[in-house]
């Protein structure tokens, strides 16, 4: 009696970790399907490409504390962990780049693949009121900043793509994604301190 019990209460274990396993590689291999491969364009030091109707050009990359930070902060970094601080020089090319800006995801990631985001503003305010600042031929900075592990610090690189509501149908996005999504990474940071 007591090892037909223990067999079906095997039984039954082994049949609901099946049930979860094809559940998850259902799900999946759903995710999968929505989320067209990356077209990764890498940007070599010094150098600049163009992103949702913008030239991007790296300026510079720091570690920075919570003091005195030019933005809201996202996150707070893991415990040991950093600001990492991007600034970029940007190009407007089109009168449709500032729906680009608005839709535009930032991460900093490194060679293992490991991801933390980050959030962007203009580094001079005033340009973020004037919308004439931002026509077709504007240069600005734009400071992009993310909480990091600090022991990867000098090893992650700035990644642009865009939003997760790139799908929808008011994206800007919509349309120009045929087969792969368009991500702009730029190389590892010059070392760190």
């Amino acid at each position: 009696m007591i090892r037909a019990r223990t067999v079906q209460a095997v039984a039954l274990v082994l049949a609901a970790s099946a049930l979860i396993g094809l559940r998850w590689q259902d799900q999946r291999r759903e995710a999968q399907a929505d989320t067209p491969p990356e077209a990764v364009t890498v940007v070599p030091p010094q150098g600049s490409d163009t992103f949702g109707d913008m030239r991007w050009r790296l300026a510079s990359y720091r570690i920075t504390s919570t003091r005195g930070a030019p933005l809201p902060l996202p996150v707070r970094p893991p415990a040991g962990g950093v600001y990492m601080q991007a600034e970029v020089e940007v190009t407007v090319l089109s009168p449709r780049a500032e729906r680009f800006l608005d839709e535009i995801a930032f991460t900093f990631e490194d060679a293992d693949g490991r991801t933390w985001n980050a959030v962007g503003d203009f580094r001079d305010p005033g340009v973020a009121a004037d919308r004439p600042q931002r026509r077709p031929g504007a240069k600005f900075r734009y400071v992009i900043i993310g909480a990091v592990a600090r022991d990867r610090a000098a090893a992650v690189r700035l990644e642009l793509a865009p939003g997760e509501g790139h799908a929808q149908d008011t994206s800007v996005w919509r349309g120009l994604i045929q087969r792969e999504l368009p991500v702009l990474r730029f190389g590892s940071p010059p070392a760190v301190p």
